[in-house]
């Protein structure tokens, strides 16, 4: 059995730095960890399948639309078939929008900053293609707010992480939650 967790949430809110430490930490002789990014299954800029905002002339990088949902969904289902995985930790901004894979996660966390937080910390990242002027404003927070919602009203146990925290507290958290939720599918077993 593979254990899942996932960390999806707010652009910008350490969920891949998150990702990669959990990674390092909850590997060992004893647990192979896999990582599933989302992020890594966006589609090429010229992709047809692109949705073209009209008003920012730029594609909508913040909706499924923009990746390849199919070939994502295929690999986790791989991964867990699979049987050579202890651990699967899946990363991504609207990983929680994917019906496919909304119930699989033993731990879920939404990790989440306030609008100033948020955009101040994308400002500061380049992105390739590059933001327009009031891509965020317009269109990323929006499309958030929703994605959050939606998320909140169709997971249950989703586990809310405030990104001002320090890392290290968050971690710790995870860390905590991971070890008590393991203890608690072999009490089981």
């Amino acid at each position: 059995m593979v254990f899942i967790i996932g960390l999806g949430g707010i652009t910008c809110s350490g969920k891949s730095t998150m990702c990669s430490e959990l990674s390092k930490y909850l590997s060992s002789p004893y647990n192979k960890v896999r990582v599933i990014d989302l992020d890594s299954y966006a589609r090429d800029e010229n992709d047809p399948n692109h949705v073209h905002l009209t008003e920012l002339n730029h594609k909508d990088w913040e909706s499924l639309t923009s990746l390849h949902v199919d070939q994502f969904v295929s690999n986790i289902k791989s991964v867990i078939n699979d049987n050579s995985t202890d651990i699967l930790i899946i990363e991504g901004f609207i990983i929680y929008s994917i019906d496919e894979i909304k119930s699989i996660f033993n731990l879920s966390y939404y990790f989440d900053l306030d609008f100033d937080q948020c955009r101040q910390r994308r400002n500061r990242r380049t992105y390739n293609p590059p933001d327009p002027l009031d891509y965020f404003d317009k269109h990323v927070w929006a499309s958030y707010l929703i994605a959050k919602e939606k998320a909140f009203n169709q997971m249950k146990n989703l586990i809310h992480i405030d990104s001002t925290q320090s890392f290290d507290t968050i971690l710790q958290r995870i860390i905590n939650d991971v070890n008590n939720e393991i203890n608690n599918v072999e009490q089981r077993l």
